[in-house]
């Protein structure tokens, strides 16, 4: 939603949106009254609480983290859902490292020729030890390997012939420009521009480490949420001792740091990375070091899942899965002034309307055929890993998840007229998220933003790798009672001021009834699937057809 906010006056002068009719006899009866039975009270109480600084923004394995996981249990257990936990509790562990740079202790350099280019800690460049050693040194060549995308259905190879082991790769984050929607998604993003990828290449390719250069546009945010993400601990799993090749330094650089460096060699950053959307590119030595000692503390994390699961009837062995992450950044190193990340939206709002869907099975006057699972998981802004590690340590056999709903920063400003759920025209379940679109009477839209690949940046991504169909319900742009273009303005304003930021905090002003629709569009959605004889798939040449 890149969007220019709009003056007060304009946006006074235009047409308020009003709330179209919809037609609530699309859904079964008892759908429709517990739908009715939820209320904003009960999720205004519930993100107050998980956003209260108390909770210290509630980081895998701290006080808060854990004040947050046994907060949501007991929820879980008063609404009357029984413990999901794989030892009869509410909780499954996930075994996690917390790696934290130690900055202070740690030195980065550039050396071009005969110039070297100390770099700056969190203010131009940042770096983790993936090997989880504590210590890592690296002194090696740099090479530019474009967007470092390995794409063979594309026919696309930044790599070619050339051996990267024991270099430095720099590269570019996102894909390679298109228009061409059969070309790397066009203008949408796919897995090979997430930077999750590119260090995973990276590994594959025994390289030495990874930088990758941040330009605002291509990265879909600013070096602030660089810098707030990676200046702080960070949760891995523990793969210590298996004998694989692991990055001594994964990093990000600014733009305008690594222009400085290129230009002692004659290169020009700008030139490089149009080299590098064109086909045919190849890998380029940059006549750079990179050397660096990185210095980490790491500890073992004990954060857990929390599950709570309603016993369905005729098919209870097959569940729908709603999700919601509940972690978020913790506290700042500072701890001066507002130093506490509360992740009022992202995501104790998302935990505020999952609870609220639980609510409204509970007032089913009939169990739904299948089971429900809700699932809150930890460690999701370290890259997913309390989902991640649920689908490879289910509760349930994977072949009878029917379906994941993934709840992730719910709107709190007003009430949304469309959603754009993110993946649900990728399966079977396009069909229902229609008939309940028609029902409240919303619009859905494509993403609006696809150029940012937000599908890959929540939990429902888990699910997805997994072959198992699953929505992201975010809500659009166009509210009810507003003028054209305040939805817009607003998701730009939290974008540049909230996310990831201390600002992310509760507001009483805030107004609900968005998020009650969006759990009950959720709720509506799972319980026509959990009804549903057959189980969802995903459509026949997806990129997620197979893996199931």
């Amino acid at each position: 939603m890149l969007s220019i906010p709009l003056s007060p006056l304009l946006l006074a002068l235009s047409p308020l949106a009003v709330v179209p009719p919809g037609d609530m006899s699309l859904l079964p009866e008892t759908v429709r009254f517990a739908a009715e039975a939820g209320g904003t009270a009960g999720i205004r109480a519930n993100v107050r609480f998980l956003s209260n600084d108390l909770l210290e923004g509630r980081s895998p394995g701290t006080r808060g983290g854990e004040l947050a996981a046994k907060y949501l249990a007991g929820r879980l257990e008063t609404l009357g859902l029984q413990p999901g936990g794989p030892d009869g509790s509410y909780y499954q562990n996930v075994p996690l490292v917390g790696l934290k740079t130690d900055f202070a202790g740690s030195t980065a350099a550039m050396v071009a020729g005969d110039e070297e280019f100390p770099l700056a800690w969190l203010d131009e460049f940042v770096g983790t030890d993936l090997t989880l050693a504590g210590e890592a040194s690296v002194d090696a060549e740099m090479v530019f390997v474009g967007y470092g995308i390995d794409a063979p259905e594309q026919g696309w190879d930044d790599y070619g012939d050339v051996d990267v082991r024991g270099k430095v790769l720099l590269m570019c984050v996102n894909d390679p420009p298109s228009d061409d929607p059969a070309v790397f998604g066009g203008k949408g993003l796919t897995y090979y521009g997430r930077w999750t990828y590119k260090y995973e290449e990276a590994t594959r390719r025994g390289a030495a480490g990874a930088v990758l250069i941040h330009r605002d546009a291509m990265a879909g945010y600013g070096w602030t949420v660089v810098r707030n993400s990676w200046g702080r601990e960070k949760p891995y799993v523990d793969e210590r001792g298996n004998g694989e090749h692991r990055l001594p330094i994964a990093a990000w650089i600014t733009e305008e740091r690594i222009g400085q460096v290129l230009a002692a060699r004659g290169l020009d950053v700008d030139e490089l990375i149009a080299a590098a959307g064109a086909p045919g590119f190849r890998p380029r030595p940059l006549g750079v070091r990179l050397r660096a000692t990185l210095r980490s503390t790491v500890r073992p994390l004990d954060t857990p899942n929390v599950l709570g699961l309603l016993p369905g009837g005729a098919r209870k062995d097959e569940v729908v899965v709603y999700s919601a992450h509940y972690d978020h950044l913790g506290t700042t190193s500072e701890m001066q002034g507002d130093f506490v990340y509360n992740g009022s939206i992202d995501n104790a709002s998302g935990c505020g309307a999952v609870l609220e869907v639980a609510r409204m099975f509970r007032a089913l006057p009939e169990r739904p055929a299948r089971s429900i699972l809700f699932l809150f998981v930890t460690a999701e802004e370290g890259g997913l890993r309390g989902s991640e590690y649920w689908v490879a340590n289910p509760t349930v056999p994977l072949a009878k998840v029917a379906a994941n709903v993934n709840l992730d920063s719910t709107v709190v400003v007003g009430e949304p007229l469309d959603y754009e759920p993110l993946g649900y025209d990728r399966s079977t379940l396009k069909e229902p998220m229609e008939r309940v679109a028609r029902a409240f009477g919303v619009g859905l839209l494509p993403d609006s933003r696809p150029e940012q690949g937000i599908f890959y940046r929540s939990d429902h991504f888990s699910f997805a790798k997994a072959g198992i169909p699953a929505v992201y319900l975010k809500h659009g742009t166009r509210f009810a009672d507003k003028p054209d273009g305040w939805g817009a303005a607003e998701s730009e304003a939290y974008r540049k001021d909230r996310y990831h930021r201390v600002t992310d905090e509760f507001d009483p002003s805030w107004d609900f009834r968005g998020t009650l629709k969006t759990a009950r569009i959720a709720f509506a959605l799972g319980a026509i699937v959990a009804d549903d004889p057959e189980l969802p798939a995903y459509r026949p040449g997806d990129e997620f057809d197979r893996a199931r």
